[in-house]
């Protein structure tokens, strides 16, 4: 149900920010006679910053592609192991990687901007 309303909310946010970039063109275009009032670059400002802080944001790339081990360099591959709403679990493997081999879990800080788009 949560998700739900974060979706809803998402939806909406990017149409309203569509929408506000649209008005910020508008009042910021030299042809149209809106962006001479009193208050047409100001509003234009306004609609501008709204409508990149509404936007949607894609999932920044881990970009791990190579690790260095003992002087060799191996190719790393990245797989989605579980697929959820709110977070991906995803695993980082290499050649040659022994069975035994220690496992390291990373975890996102539950504060901040990007905790939520790794």
């Amino acid at each position: 149900m949560l998700y739900h309303a974060y979706e809803l909310q998402r939806s909406w946010l990017s149409s309203a920010s569509a929408w506000a970039s649209i008005g910020a063109e508008m009042l910021s275009n030299p042809r149209l006679p809106l962006g001479y009032l009193g208050m047409g670059s100001t509003m234009a400002s306004a609609l501008e910053v709204f409508a990149h802080a509404a936007a949607p944001y894609g999932k920044p790339a881990f970009g791990i592609e190579e690790v260095e081990v003992g002087g060799k360099v191996f190719a790393v591959e990245e797989a989605t192991v579980v697929n959820k709403p709110f977070g991906d679990l995803k695993r980082f493997t290499r050649e040659g990687l022994p069975k035994n081999a220690p496992r390291l879990l990373i975890v996102a800080p539950m504060s901040g901007h990007y905790a939520t788009l790794l």
